[in-house]
């Protein structure tokens, strides 16, 4: 990523670096420190950052799946959640990865648009961003899959008594929950589909 100077943006650094490296995702770190290049970071200058030019960043690539949440995901395979715990994993998972991802495909088509970077640099980089929006499409998809699962448990008390009717106050509670989660999740896809559909529609798509 030698081309970028002090003067580029982080996202642009971040996307060259892709493009060159043929990874889905890289971290840029410079002097400790991760540069970040999300949806809010993304449009800071590298010298806001500190960086002056002849600099060395330290491009690493990342993993799909961060270690922390793998080990969330075996261990709620291991220890089954009640139905509350389970919306509150999938709302934490629907807004702070499959909701995060989406925003930052969004802002890495919106630098691309740019034109930092060759046609032939360009198209791979689209075909680079098509497969990790699909991939967030996937992940998104499995966790509706996990809220059709998520069910009110039978309380077994009594009809009519107090005990029962709270239960049945919680259940409508819990359906509402998860009704505003499914919709919240199909507005995140539907955003997803937007971007994808942008990358597909992009002049340099397809570019040899």
């Amino acid at each position: 990523a030698e081309e970028a100077g002090v003067g580029a943006t982080v996202a642009e650094l971040e996307l060259l670096a892709m493009a060159e490296s043929g990874c889905e995702s890289v971290t840029l770190v410079y002097k400790g420190k991760r540069l970040n290049a999300d949806a809010t970071g993304g449009a800071r200058l590298l010298r806001e950052c500190g960086l002056s030019a002849g600099g060395k960043i330290m491009v690493i690539p990342q993993q799909k799946e961060p270690v922390v949440q793998q080990k969330r995901a075996s261990s709620s395979a291991a220890l089954p959640l009640d139905p509350a715990e389970t919306l509150r994993d999938i709302e934490r998972q629907a807004n702070e990865n499959i909701l995060r991802e989406v925003l930052w495909s969004e802002n890495a088509l919106r630098e691309l648009n740019r034109g930092f970077l060759s046609d032939k640099e360009t198209s791979e980089l689209l075909n680079v961003l098509l497969k990790r929006t699909k991939a967030t499409e996937e992940r998104a998809m499995r966790l509706l899959e996990r809220l059709d699962e998520v069910k009110p448990e039978d309380s077994g008390e009594p009809a009519g008594s107090d005990a029962r009717r709270a239960c049945e106050v919680e259940a409508q509670r819990l359906r509402a929950e998860r009704k505003a989660l499914v919709d919240n999740l199909n507005q995140i896809l539907r955003k997803n589909d937007h971007v994808q559909s942008d990358l597909r529609d992009h002049p340099s798509f397809g570019h040899k």
